[in-house]
């Protein structure tokens, strides 16, 4: 039986709250990521330069895994707290390449620790750059599979229309980013809210070590939310006026009816970390080529391992999102 909750109305959307049953499949997603050590041969580094104006070059890194013969590559964007060894991340490079597909997990700004740059919500930069690499220049088609704030930039990258990209899978993607931030700082439990501003700003304190932060690190480490920590960094690094204006411009989730490809957002209605009913004013009225999978069982980027979305392939949220983009393209 699917577990895609049959043509959501606006009521179920607006009322969906997170339960005992999203935090079990959020915590216990998480908790898999540190068991997928059998994964994690699986490929070799890469990495490319990126030529940026006010911090000069930026090496960005990431693990590429390439099957002979291959037409196709995904890339595979993780999210905030997440790296190239998060679980979700291999089980989709590993669903690629039993399609016969090549994959690169992708390193996102800064997430390296490193300490070369550190990007936003809407910054497409890195996905851009990694299609243009020498590695991934002889694939004919580039797909995308991004979770959480991976799916949001994937979204973004999909509304610039570049030629090569044949599809995108955004799961559990913020697509109202001034509502997420309201969220985050005010409504979701604070173990979460912790645990990613923590790691946040150890990725800052990096920067800071390197000189690549744009105020001191005083202001950086004396924040309590997400907001504050957005004034002091991504509006300065990024030249936005404020966060608000931060939210306004690099939201997706407003112009998802621009997208001229086919986009699957897969939503879990009990998601504990982004509320599916901020997300209710972008995603009622979808129309193809952007479709929505709401699903009843799950939580933030964990799904049960025999996850159905209704397509012909192994259950499992990264077989079925791959066996939706060979059907789609």
């Amino acid at each position: 039986m699917s577990d895609v909750v049959p043509s959501p109305d606006r009521e179920r959307l607006a009322t969906a709250r997170p339960d005992l049953h999203g935090h079990y499949w959020t915590i216990v997603g998480s908790a898999r990521d540190g068991l997928s050590s059998r994964l994690r041969s699986l490929g070799k580094p890469w990495s490319t330069q990126v030529r940026e104006p006010r911090v000069g070059t930026v090496c960005l890194t990431g693990v590429l895994h390439e099957v002979e013969g291959a037409r196709d590559v995904v890339i595979i964007a993780h999210g905030l707290g997440g790296s190239t060894r998060s679980g979700y991340l291999l089980e989709a490079a590993r669903a690629a390449a039993a399609r016969g597909w090549s994959s690169l997990r992708i390193s996102m700004r800064g997430c390296d620790r490193e300490g070369e740059d550190f990007g936003h919500a809407g910054h497409v930069d890195d996905l851009v750059a990694a299609a243009a690499s020498l590695e991934l220049a002889r694939y004919e088609r580039i797909h995308v599979v991004g979770y959480s704030m991976g799916g949001h930039q994937a979204l973004c990258w999909a509304l610039d229309r570049p030629d090569r990209l044949t599809s995108v899978v955004a799961v559990c993607p913020p697509l109202d980013l001034a509502r997420a931030a309201v969220r985050f700082d005010e409504g979701m439990a604070w173990f979460y809210r912790h645990l990613v501003i923590s790691h946040l700003k150890q990725l800052y304190r990096v920067l800071h070590g390197r000189d690549r932060l744009p105020s001191p690190w005083a202001e950086v480490e004396s924040t309590r939310g997400v907001r504050e920590l957005d004034a002091v960094t991504v509006v300065p690094r990024h030249g936005f006026r404020d966060t608000a204006d931060y939210y306004a411009t690099a939201s997706a989730g407003p112009r998802l009816q621009e997208i001229a490809l086919p986009t699957l957002l897969v939503l879990a209605e009990r998601d504990p970390m982004v509320f599916t009913a901020d997300s209710v004013d972008c995603v009622e009225s979808l129309a193809p080529p952007v479709e929505l999978r709401l699903c009843a069982r799950g939580g933030h980027v964990g799904f049960p391992g025999d996850l159905d979305l209704g397509e012909d392939a192994a259950p499992g949220l990264a077989s079925q999102v791959l066996a939706w983009m060979a059907r789609v393209t």
